[in-house]
């Protein structure tokens, strides 16, 4: 079975069935578009219950006298070695953010990027998008715009900023590739800084920024924005790149306040906690982008990789299909074991399956409701 799958408990055998105890639970932070999830039970089941679980979706929100952010603090070197250096030695990046402008003006700061405390880029509030500014030299500043409407008051929106490392500087906004330069590099930085206490910044809502010492190209871009639903980080398929994760509050070692704390749930040991410093007790929390999907979870009970299951599941749509957080569907009937797919997005599922004492070895190659005896 997958390392992706969480099992916990079982169940205790009380005469024919086991019933008693907390049921038999296996679920997977995500099925991609291109695979398949084949839930195999140690013993055959009475009945199946699937579900969308609601997925962790708080956020922070940002006003005029809350504390400023940083990866590691505000002076000295930064837990990251990324981008540009000057002397031409490049490394590949990709920065993931989702952003939710309640107020700001041209030119304000959404992120800044330092090296040795000093800023050294920023992405920035346009009147027509957002826009990369390169600040390493005052006298040669370069701008790369995604141009559009303005941002403000638009809702939740993703940007994701890429570095090929040697040519080029991309900006995405939802998973639509919006910006290229090809001569401004981000040049090299190690921390990132969320503003918060000026009038020269964005104010809003922020959530899962992600950081990558890696180029995603448009697919892995397409893979991480995921339709706009919510994407765990760790089901991608260069998480072995990912170095920091932070999703504002959706952790139990989160804080708020004037020295708050925001965990790095990067599974590589990274271990960079961004910290607050300054400002004011202001910092609040909010609902984040993830509400509803786009997405469907199908439940199946042949294969859709197989020479049947191939016509049977989708040609003559014999699977079940749920569409939304919280929705679920209980099977009453035996099975040794079920098929799980995605449609439209990746997604997460919980499943429960009450177990009888019977051996599965008793039941016939595909499922149905008779018992070989």
């Amino acid at each position: 079975m997958s390392e992706k799958f969480k099992y916990t408990g079982g169940l205790r055998s009380t005469g024919p069935y086991q019933s008693s105890g907390q049921p038999y639970i296996t679920g997977s932070l995500g099925i991609t578009l291109t695979e398949e999830d084949h839930v195999t039970f140690p013993t055959v089941t009475k009945e199946v219950t699937i579900s969308i679980p609601s997925v962790p979706n708080t956020a922070y929100n940002f006003e005029e006298d809350d504390g400023f952010f940083f990866a590691c603090n505000n002076g000295g070197s930064g837990p990251f070695n990324l981008g540009g250096e000057d002397g031409g030695t490049t490394r590949p990046f990709t920065v993931s953010i989702w952003i939710k402008p309640t107020a700001g003006n041209q030119g304000d700061a959404i992120l800044s990027f330092f090296k040795g405390g000093s800023k050294k880029s920023e992405l920035q509030i346009r009147n027509s998008g957002v826009r990369f500014r390169d600040r390493h030299s005052s006298a040669t500043m370069s701008n790369l715009d995604t141009g559009g409407s303005s941002i403000v008051g638009g809702g939740w929106k993703n940007y994701i900023i890429t570095q090929s490392g040697s040519t080029s500087t991309h900006i995405y906004e939802d998973g639509v590739h919006k910006a290229k330069v090809n001569n401004i590099l981000a040049k090299s930085f190690d921390d990132i800084f969320i503003p918060g206490n000026s009038l020269a910044v964005m104010h809003g809502g922020y959530d899962h920024l992600t950081v990558w010492d890696s180029l995603l190209d448009h697919t892995q871009v397409e893979e991480l924005y995921n339709g706009g639903n919510y994407f765990d980080p760790r089901v991608h398929s260069l998480v072995d790149n990912l170095q920091a994760w932070y999703t504002f509050g959706d952790d139990p070692g989160d804080s708020i306040g004037a020295s708050a704390v925001i965990q790095d749930l990067s599974p590589n040991d990274s271990d960079t906690s961004m910290n607050g410093f300054g400002g004011s007790d202001a910092l609040t929390l909010i609902a984040g982008p993830f509400t509803s999907t786009t997405g469907q979870l199908r439940i199946h009970m042949l294969s859709t990789g197989s020479a049947a299951g191939s016509t049977r599941v989708f040609g003559n749509k014999h699977f079940i299909e749920l569409s939304n957080y919280e929705d679920s569907v209980t099977l009453p009937m035996k099975t040794k074991d079920i098929f799980l797919s995605s449609n439209g997005s990746v997604m997460q599922y919980d499943l429960y399956a009450s177990l009888t004492n019977i051996p599965t070895a008793s039941m016939y190659a595909l499922t149905g409701s008779g018992i070989d005896e």
